[in-house]
């Protein structure tokens, strides 16, 4: 039996195990791919019906899982059934009336094929998509190890750093960056050997499901232009010979048929989701190195490995490094558009999960001449090995949905050295205030040390004073009592800029507020509905929330505060719509409003309307409301998860009623 079928078994084993023995959870936008993937094993067609979020609801409820919520499905569901016509929960209602998710559907439509296997031997269906990586992986393995055409030691670097390449840390998530880092991968490979006839199809199934990626598609006539200047007409016009180049080639456009028959839009989330003035250099070094979530995070050990590559490019041969320029271009070319995409500081395990797309060509290259460039046993062996431990630290494919804290070297950055971190507004202003940043964000938000110092704001130019206040009601002074100078801002991007130094707040000090917009018209009697996205225009601070979830929102920290505009009168009752979260069950809760405070005890983990009443002898002008959960515990700590939110209690809906 040769060594690369050994490999190949072993390997096989491994993966197969760990995906059978491991508790599916959902990531991202899960609950939307798992129910498009039901609607295909439903009616083998992605538009959703509530039959089909009523199948994802009872599975949720009978096998084990982590992430999905029964009130997120349930909220979808009732968002179906009453035809709104807004999008929900990742769902647009189409012109003919039926619903689809924003994402394209190859995806789901894969998953489903191998679920249904999973369906068929009666188990768990909510593993279908960490099954559907896994299969992916091995696919991967199995063209590394029997289809790359040099010696098996060049073929076995070239699996391992694929399994080391940062698409580890995606093997279970319930969204297709597994997906589209195989096909990249295997496309790359493909072409650095010019075996066009894997690279267009490749390239092709990744680009289907994200069409930005059709950019990928110009690496094929770079390759070839560097590789064999006098003969590229000659080679480009014989490609074009062929019928499935073409094919390949127009594939991807079959997401913007789609999109355009149903919704009059090439692409759903290039209509809501993106901003032109995101593509920047500074976006751009982001991507690649910032502390929190750059490529560099995710795969340090790539870094090495190219700077080695450069220190000694004149004893390499010239394929390499033509190779490694179209590594880099087309690495660049697949970072453009993914550029405009609004979440700065989107979901990731470990890195930014876009970067994940734009690393592939240079993953690939590294893979593919790893022991043309590390050249002695040794650094090829400590390489693998820094990889190895590397990606154990972050639990490899149990890494942790990070996006809403910083890494431990940022904190270590700005407790000590805060003016060499600037990074982009989105990745601060998410980690530092734990909410979504936008350009329209009128809330400032801070880093506060261990002393107690405020080391480093971020503020919005020209609303730099009113942003201020949000978080601190009194004046923000140095250390020396000497008002705060905004015009001192620097690192200015995107009208937002970083004040840094030592500062103090002089009055009530909120924190970091959350990102409000879109903000609705509501009146006090009308509530807040935490399970729409944005608030009302009266509400003029939040903290202490974490991110909407279309059911409402999770309590995050010791307590919530909601600062709003009005006057309350000498008596009034607040109506609160809210459960609580395991140990918070059945113990004192604290409101607090206007120097006043009530007590009250949530009794279930369900949503349910309590009513506190108040009476004042004063009528209380902009008050602030501060309810306090009993016990603020994250899921990680309890082994439920590996969310490490500190939960307590549950919002769904809040109302002030005057009484008489």
């Amino acid at each position: 039996m040769s060594a690369s079928v050994v490999t190949f078994i072993l390997s096989a084993v491994l993966i197969f195990t760990f995906t059978f023995y491991s508790t599916p959870i959902r990531h991202g936008d899960g609950h939307e791919y798992a129910i498009v993937t039901q609607a295909f094993l439903n009616h083998f067609t992605p538009d959703i019906r509530p039959s089909d979020i009523s199948d994802r609801e009872d599975q949720v409820e009978f096998f084990v899982s982590e992430g999905f919520s029964r009130p997120a499905f349930e909220s979808i569901k009732t968002a179906v059934s009453r035809d709104d016509t807004i999008d929900f929960g990742g769902f647009f209602r189409a012109k003919s009336g039926l619903f689809y998710g924003y994402h394209f559907w190859l995806y789901p439509a894969y998953v489903a094929g191998v679920e249904s296997i999973v369906n068929h031997l009666g188990a768990n269906p909510l593993a279908g998509f960490q099954l559907a990586n896994a299969m992916l992986f091995i696919l991967v393995i199995a063209y590394c190890l029997f289809m790359v055409r040099t010696t098996f030691i060049k073929r076995f670097f070239l699996a391992a750093v694929f399994s080391l390449g940062g698409a580890l840390f995606y093997l279970k998530w319930t969204h297709p960056e597994f997906f589209i880092a195989s096909f990249l991968f295997i496309g790359f490979v493909a072409l650095y050997q010019r075996s066009f006839a894997i690279a267009f199809p490749s390239f092709a199934l990744a680009a289907i499901q994200v069409v930005s990626l059709w950019t990928v598609f110009a690496a094929i006539p770079l390759l070839i232009l560097l590789r064999n200047r006098i003969n590229f007409i000659d080679e480009v016009k014989r490609l074009s010979t062929f019928w499935w180049t073409w094919l390949c080639c127009l594939l991807p456009a079959l997401s913007l048929i789609f999109n355009y028959f149903n919704f009059g839009k090439l692409n759903l989330i290039g209509s809501c989701c993106t901003n032109s003035s995101l593509v920047s250099i500074s976006h751009l070094h982001s991507f690649w190195f910032d502390l929190d979530q750059g490529v560099i995070i995710g795969m340090p050990w790539l870094s090495i490995f190219i700077i080695i590559f450069l220190v000694n490019r004149k004893k390499i041969s010239s394929e390499v490094k033509t190779d490694f320029l179209v590594a880099i271009i087309t690495a660049m070319l697949i970072c453009l558009p993914l550029l405009a995409q609004s979440s700065v500081n989107s979901g990731q395990s470990v890195f930014q999960r876009y970067a994940l797309y734009a690393s592939c060509p240079l993953i690939a290259w590294a893979g593919f001449y790893f022991t043309d460039i590390l050249t002695s046993k040794w650094k090829q062996i400590s390489c693998l090995l820094f990889a190895v431990i590397y990606t154990l630290a972050f639990h490899g494919a149990n890494a942790a949905e990070d996006y809403l804290k910083h890494k431990p070297w940022t904190s270590f950055v700005l407790e000590y050295m805060p003016n060499y971190y600037n990074p982009e507004p989105g990745v601060f202003y998410a980690r530092t205030g734990h909410s979504e940043w936008n350009f329209y964000a009128d809330t400032a938000v801070f880093y506060k040390n261990r002393k107690g110092v405020i080391t480093k704001i971020l503020f919005p130019i020209n609303n730099a004073e009113a942003s201020i206040l949000k978080i601190c009601t009194g004046r923000l002074t140095n250390l020396n009592n000497s008002p705060i100078d905004f015009s001192l801002g620097e690192h200015e991007v995107y009208g937002w800029a970083y004040l840094n130094g030592e500062m103090l707040c002089h009055g009530m000090e909120f924190g970091s507020g959350i990102n409000l917009s879109p903000r609705y018209i509501s009146s006090l009697s009308s509530g807040i509905d935490f399970s729409r996205q944005g608030f009302p225009l009266y509400v003029d601070f939040i903290s202490g929330l974490s991110s909407y979830e279309s059911w409402g929102r999770w309590s995050d920290g010791p307590s919530v505060i909601i600062k709003i505009k009005g006057t309350l009168p000498k008596s009034f009752a607040v109506k609160m719509v809210a459960g609580a979260f395991n140990n918070n069950l059945g113990k004192s809760v604290k409101i607090s409003i206007g120097g006043i405070s009530k007590t009250f005890t949530i009794d279930t983990n369900e949503l349910k309307e309590y009513v506190i009443n108040f009476q004042s002898l004063d009528n209380i002008t902009d008050p602030i409301i501060q309810i306090n959960p009993p016990n603020p515990t994250s899921p990680k700590s309890l082994n439920l998860s590996n969310d490490s939110r500190m939960l307590g209690l549950s919002f769904k809906k809040i109302t002030l009623d005057f009484l008489i």
